[in-house]
């Protein structure tokens, strides 16, 4: 019950739009071509600002936040980070 009570916890929207950032730094500085599949650099960031724009006020759980970044991390072709992301999810 402890498990399920914790995923239910909402991580505040400063803390989402926080990481959401430090993720995007360490696309940008990890992978070889961040911007590929994705309009360039422009599409990039217009994505990463709408991603950041529609996180809600009340803020996510640590599961809704995984699959809310999906659609960004795929269009990144980041596949391998959603991997080693999921692994970390507490399954339910």
């Amino acid at each position: 019950m402890l498990i399920v009570k914790n995923m239910e916890h909402k991580i505040s929207r400063d803390k989402l739009v926080q990481d959401i950032r430090e993720l995007s730094n360490l696309l940008e500085d990890a992978h070889p071509d961040p911007y590929v599949n994705g309009g360039g650099k422009i599409g990039y960031n217009r994505r990463l600002q709408k991603l950041i724009r529609d996180v809600p006020f009340d803020g996510m759980t640590k599961q809704e936040f995984f699959f809310y970044l999906q659609p960004f991390l795929t269009t990144r072709n980041a596949s391998r980070i959603t991997s080693r992301l999921s692994l970390e999810l507490p399954t339910m």
